[in-house]
């Protein structure tokens, strides 16, 4: 798991808008006591946030996910909002805590299986 030494985030969060972003990205089972937005953005390769537990908010308003994006058993302590993303690839939010908000608003769940169906998983509790 990479670092970016000399960085420390701000108290407020992680902001990240109109990114392109190549490559996995890998946090399941972490640790996130900051929030995350990640708005309006590309995502070309998949997203795995499974078994994390995100202590604020997540948004990823507006963005483009070409991959799966396993969300599989994420605690969110606060909002999970999707308003308007684009999922391509497979969405599993299966088995998720969300205690705040659950918003997806015009979201686009494309993502087809190998028969046609949608690859969408979900499972709340």
């Amino acid at each position: 798991m990479g670092k970016l030494v000399g960085v420390s985030v701000s108290h407020e969060g992680v902001m990240i808008t109109h990114a392109t972003i190549r490559g996995r990205l890998g946090l399941a089972g972490a640790q996130l006591p900051y929030a995350m937005w990640l708005n309006q953005c590309e995502f070309l390769d998949d997203m795995d946030l499974s078994h994390s537990h995100l202590h604020a908010d997540l948004s990823m308003v507006g963005s483009t996910f070409r991959g799966d994006v396993d969300l599989d058993g994420l605690q969110a302590d606060g909002n999970v909002v999707l308003n308007m993303a684009k999922f391509d690839g497979g969405f599993d939010l299966s088995d998720s805590q969300i205690n705040g908000n659950l918003e997806a608003s015009g979201t686009n769940f494309a993502g087809r299986d190998g028969c046609g169906s949608p690859k969408l998983r979900a499972h709340l509790k």
